[in-house]
C-alpha cells in the first residue's frame, strides 16, 4: 500500500480521498480543506465541488434521482482553503473561540433551496421557539438566586427577527430541559395524509407530477453501530421506516455471529417487523448472556431481509452489536491493582497473575478439550518407559537368569517365559513388543501437530490484542506506540503461547516423575524416604532461584525493547539524522545497545545454566549413593539383579524428569514480562464505553424531539427523522499540539446543508 501511494501526487491522493469519502454516502460529512490542493479555477476543483454539492442536493451521488426522498438528508461540513469555496455554501459558520457562532447564508443557499427547505427551516424555528416558551416558563417559576433566568449564559444571542437560524450559549441544557416532558403529556401521534416534507407534494407524487409507488418506503435500522453491556439482559435494537406510511410493510430480521457467539455470548433471534398504517419505527429485544470470563469488545451482527412493501436501505440494513466486557485481563482478582496502571501491575505477584492467565485460557473455547487430551494422552510416554524398565528386569531375571523364573510386571501379575521352554522365541517376541508401542506414539505425536494448542492460544491473544487495539481511546493510543504494539504481537502473545504449553509440558513431567517413584518404591520400599526427599530438595531449590530467573529474563526482555524502540525511532527520523550526518553517532549507539543486550543475554543464560545444572548433579550423586549402600542387597539375596539395575536407572530419570520440570518452570518464569506487559495492554482504557454513553444521550434526545416535533410539527409524520435537526453540544476542536480553535458550541440547525 505504501509503495501504491508513492506514485501518485497529493493532487491524485486528494482525489481518492474525496471518492473514498462520497463513495461511504455518509449522512453527515466533515472535511479538513478538501479543495487545498486543487486549483478552484481547473475543472478539477470545479468538479470535485460540484460532486459534493450533488451529494448534498441528490441525498447521495450515482443514485436514482426519481427516489430522493425516500433518503435521508445528507449534510457536509468542511473548512474551506479559499474564499470562493466559502462563498458557494448554503450557510458560512465563523466560530469563535468563546464559542459563538455567526452564521450567514451563502450563495449556495439561494440556489438549491425549494419549497421543502422553507418547510424544514419553519419546523426548526418552530421547535426552536417551543424551546424559548417552555423555558421561559419554568424561568417564570424559578428564577435563580442572582435574579438572572436560568438556561441563559453571558455572550448568548438572542432569536432574530427574520425567523432565521438563531443560537444561544445554553441552547444544549435547553434541549434537555425542554424535553423532559412527561410522555403522557405527548399528543398521540394519529394518522394523517402522510405529505412529503422535501418535496411539500402528496407523496403519491413528486414535484412533476410523476406517480410514485408505495414500495419506496425504506426500512433501516435507526443506528449502525449498537453498545451494551455484558451484564445487561438485552439490547433493544429500532427499525425505522421512512416513505409514505401508508400501508402495513414488512422485513425480516436475524442475529449473525462474528466474535461473539450465539448460545454463548447472546441468544440467536429472528423474526419479523411489522410497521402498520403510519407507524414509523420498530423495535425488538436479542437477550445477551452473560460469560463470567475476561472478553474484548465482541461483536456480533442483526441482518434485515425479505423486505414486504418497502425497499431495506442498501447502506443501513445491517447493524453492528458490540458487547462491551467491563471485567480485567486476566481476571477481576487484580482489579484494583490494575486499575493503578503500570506500577499497581508491577506489584502483582507473578505466581498469581500467571495462574489467573492460565486459568483464562484453559476456560476459553475449546482449549479445555485439547489441554486434557494432550495432558492424558502425553502419559502414554511414561507408561511405555515405565514398560521399558520392568523389560530391564525381565531381561536380567528371566530372560538371562540361569534358572528362569518369574517377575511380578504389575500387583498380582507374575511373567515368567513368553513362550514356555523357548528363550531365543520369546526375545524376538519380546523384541516385537519392545518397538510396536512406539508406533501408537509415532501417531499420537503426528495427530498433536495438528491439535495446535500452542497456536490456538497465539491466536486467541493476538485477536484479541488487536481488537482492543483497534477500541483505544486517544490517551491509549498515544501511550503505546507502533514499536510496542508489533513487539507485543510478535513476542509477548508468542511467548505467553510457550508459557501455556510450558504449563502443559510441566504437567507431564510431574507425570513423569510419579511414574518413577511408583517403580522405586514397588522394587524395593526400603527407598522411600529417599525418593520423596529428592522431589523435596529440588521444589526447594527452584523456588529460591526462582526469582533469581524472573530478573534475568525481564532485564534480557527490557534491552530487546529498548533495541526495538532505537531502531523504531531511527526508522522514522532516518532523513533528519541523514541531514545533519549523524549516521556515525547514531551507529555507535546502536553497537552499545547491542552489547549491553549481549552482557544481559550472558547473565540470563548463567543464569539458567546454574538452574539447571543442580538436578542434572543431584541425580547421579543419589544414584551412587545408591548403588554404594544397597548393593548388599543382591549379594545377600534380598533384591534381583534386574529391580537394582532398574532402581538405580530410575533415579536417574527422576533427576532427569525434574530438569524437565525446571525446564518448565524457568520458561514460565521467563514469560512474567510478558504478561505483565500484556496485562497492562489489554486493560488500557477504551472508547467503546464513551461511545455507549454518547449513544445513549443521542437516543434520549432522539425519542424526546421526536415527539415532540410530532406534537408540535403541522405536517405529517412523513419524513420525521428529515425533518429533526442537528443538535451540537459543548462542540470543541483542538490540534494535538496546539490551542483550541474553538470551545464549548452549542448550535441547531436543519439537516441537508453544505456548511
Amino acid at each position: 500500500l505504501a509503495s501504491w501511494q508513492s506514485m501518485l501526487t497529493q493532487t491524485e491522493l486528494a482525489k481518492i480521498h474525496l471518492a473514498r469519502a462520497l463513495i461511504m454516502n455518509p449522512e453527515v460529512m466533515v472535511l479538513q480543506r478538501p479543495f487545498a490542493l486543487l486549483s478552484e479555477m481547473s475543472d478539477g476543483g470545479a468538479h470535485a465541488f460540484g460532486m459534493i454539492r450533488q451529494h448534498v442536493d441528490e441525498r447521495g451521488i450515482f443514485m436514482p434521482a426519481g427516489t430522493a426522498f425516500a433518503r435521508s438528508p445528507r449534510t457536509c461540513f468542511f473548512v474551506p482553503a479559499q474564499k470562493g469555496e466559502m462563498e458557494m455554501a448554503d450557510y458560512v459558520w465563523t466560530l469563535r473561540r468563546d464559542g459563538s457562532v455567526e452564521v450567514r447564508e451563502g450563495a449556495g443557499a439561494a440556489a438549491a433551496s425549494g419549497p421543502g427547505d422553507d418547510e424544514e427551516l419553519r419546523t426548526v424555528n418552530e421547535t426552536m421557539e417551543a424551546l424559548e416558551r417552555d423555558e421561559a416558563a419554568r424561568e417564570a417559576a424559578s428564577p435563580r438566586g442572582d435574579g438572572s433566568p436560568r438556561g441563559m449564559r453571558p455572550n448568548s444571542t438572542d432569536v432574530s427577527e427574520d425567523g432565521g437560524l438563531r443560537r444561544s450559549d445554553s441552547m444544549a441544557q435547553r434541549i434537555i430541559s425542554t424535553y423532559s416532558t412527561p410522555a403522557e403529556d405527548w399528543d398521540s401521534e394519529s394518522p394523517r395524509d402522510p405529505v412529503s416534507p422535501s418535496f411539500g407534494v402528496p407523496f403519491g407524487s413528486t414535484a412533476d407530477g410523476r406517480e410514485v409507488a408505495h414500495h419506496f418506503d425504506i426500512v433501516r435500522f435507526r443506528a449502525e453501530i449498537l453498545y451494551v453491556l455484558e451484564t445487561e439482559p438485552a439490547v433493544e435494537v429500532h427499525v425505522i421506516r421512512v416513505g409514505s406510511h401508508q400501508g402495513p410493510v414488512s422485513a425480516a430480521f436475524e442475529t449473525q455471529s462474528a466474535s461473539a457467539i450465539a448460545g454463548k455470548h447472546f441468544m440467536h433471534t429472528d423474526g419479523c417487523v411489522h410497521f402498520h398504517y403510519g407507524q414509523n419505527e420498530a423495535v425488538f429485544s436479542i437477550p445477551i448472556l452473560e460469560d463470567p470470563r475476561w472478553a474484548p469488545t465482541l461483536e456480533f451482527k442483526v441482518v434485515l431481509s425479505k423486505p414486504a412493501g418497502c425497499e431495506l436501505d442498501p447502506y443501513s440494513h445491517t447493524v453492528c452489536v458490540k458487547i462491551i466486557d467491563s471485567s480485567c485481563f486476566p481476571s477481576d482478582r487484580y482489579r484494583d491493582a490494575i486499575s493503578q496502571g503500570r506500577r499497581g501491575i508491577e506489584a502483582i505477584p507473578n505466581r498469581g497473575l500467571m495462574f489467573e492467565f492460565l486459568t483464562l485460557v484453559f476456560s476459553s473455547d475449546g482449549m479445555a478439550w485439547r489441554t486434557l487430551m494432550i495432558l492424558v494422552l502425553d502419559q502414554m510416554k511414561n507408561l511405555y518407559f515405565y514398560y521399558t524398565l520392568m523389560v530391564s528386569v525381565y531381561l536380567a531375571d528371566v530372560l538371562f537368569a540361569d534358572e528362569p523364573g518369574a517377575v511380578c510386571l504389575l500387583p498380582g501379575i507374575k511373567v515368567s517365559l513368553l513362550i514356555p521352554g523357548d528363550r531365543i522365541g520369546t526375545a524376538r517376541l519380546l523384541g516385537l513388543l519392545y518397538f510396536l508401542p512406539m508406533l501408537v506414539i509415532r501417531q499420537w505425536d503426528l495427530f498433536q501437530a495438528r491439535v495446535d494448542l500452542g497456536g490456538n492460544v497465539q491466536i486467541l491473544l493476538q485477536s484479541s490484542l488487536f481488537r482492543v487495539w483497534l477500541n483505544y481511546s486517544d490517551a491509549s493510543r498515544q501511550n503505546v506506540g507502533a514499536a510496542d504494539l508489533v513487539e507485543a504481537l510478535a513476542r509477548d502473545c508468542y511467548e505467553l503461547a510457550r508459557s501455556y504449553l510450558h504449563a502443559v509440558q510441566l504437567g507431564c513431567a510431574i507425570g513423569r516423575v510419579v511414574v518413577m517413584m511408583t517403580f522405586v518404591i514397588t522394587a524395593n520400599p526400603s527407598t522411600a524416604d529417599v525418593v520423596f526427599a529428592l522431589p523435596v530438595c529440588l521444589a526447594a531449590f527452584a523456588v529460591v532461584r526462582a526469582r533469581a530467573n524472573a530478573n534475568a529474563y525481564e532485564v534480557e526482555g527490557e534491552y530487546q525493547l529498548d533495541v526495538l524502540h532505537f531502531v523504531s525511532q531511527t526508522c522514522w527520523n532516518y532523513h533528519l539524522i541523514a541531514d545533519y550526518a549523524n549516521r556515525p553517532l547514531v551507529n555507535d549507539s546502536f553497537e552499545k545497545k547491542l552489547k549491553s543486550l549481549q552482557r544481559a543475554s550472558v547473565d540470563r543464560a548463567w543464569v539458567e545454566v546454574a538452574t539447571m545444572g543442580f538436578p542434572k548433579m543431584l541425580g547421579p550423586l543419589v544414584t551412587g549413593i545408591y548403588i554404594a549402600t544397597q548393593a548388599n542387597t543382591v549379594l545377600d539375596g534380598f533384591q534381583s539383579v534386574g529391580f537394582f539395575l532398574g532402581t538405580a536407572s530410575a533415579f536417574v530419570e527422576i533427576a532427569s524428569s525434574f530438569s524437565e520440570v525446571y525446564r518448565a518452570l524457568i520458561d514460565l518464569s521467563s514469560c512474567f514480562p510478558s504478561l505483565k506487559a500484556l496485562t497492562r495492554l489489554l486493560n488500557l482504557k477504551t472508547s467503546v464505553m464513551d461511545e455507549r454513553m454518547a449513544q445513549l444521550a443521542r437516543t434520549e434526545i432522539y425519542g424526546m424531539v421526536r415527539h415532540k416535533m410530532v406534537k408540535q410539527s403541522r405536517q405529517a409524520r412523513t419524513h420525521l427523522v428529515d425533518t429533526i435537526p442537528l443538535f451540537f453540544k459543548d462542540l470543541a476542536f483542538q490540534h494535538r499540539l496546539g490551542s483550541p480553535m474553538f470551545l464549548n458550541v452549542n448550535y441547531m440547525m436543519p439537516q441537508g446543508k453544505l456548511v
